[in-house]
């Protein structure tokens, strides 16, 4: 996993935006409006953290896509009411990534190269939310300190 600077969003509204690979080409539309960090995988695939730019009610979405595809997996982190700014990005391994988001602690971000299921995060009342907890992804976020 590397930083990449590939990547640029171009805004739809208040809570979405076009994400656009080196300036000009459109990929996906993806939940977001400030583009917050990218990473390049060796496997080709990306990883980009976006927000809804409002510190003091922020949502940040942490996005698994691979070019060329429409499908991505997204994970959110927020809480309504409840403040976060976006820090301290640390690449721990090739598929792992750990920063803290304010009030809400210091969370790590896994890119599985098989895809499994999250269910334990469905037992934990945390900020994190997934679409959905019973399906197969490659993308996990955990809370690893409050």
């Amino acid at each position: 996993m590397e930083t990449t600077t590939v990547f640029s969003l171009e805004p739809l509204n208040d809570t979405e935006s076009r994400l656009i690979a080196d300036g000009s080409t459109p990929l996906l539309n993806v939940p977001g409006v400030k583009l917050e960090d990218q990473y390049a995988l060796a496997d080709g695939r990306f990883l980009v953290i976006t927000s809804e730019d409002c510190p003091y009610e922020e949502m940040l979405h942490i996005i698994l896509a691979r070019p060329g595809e429409s499908d991505f997996e997204c994970v959110n982190i927020g809480r309504p009411y409840t403040p976060g700014i976006y820090a301290n990005p640390q690449v721990i391994t090739n598929g792992n990534l750990q920063f803290s988001f304010s009030d809400n602690g210091t969370f790590r971000v896994s890119v599985r190269s098989h895809p499994a299921r999250n269910i334990r995060q469905l037992f934990n009342h945390n900020a994190i939310s997934y679409d959905s907890y019973l399906a197969k992804r490659s993308l996990s976020v955990e809370q690893i300190a409050q």
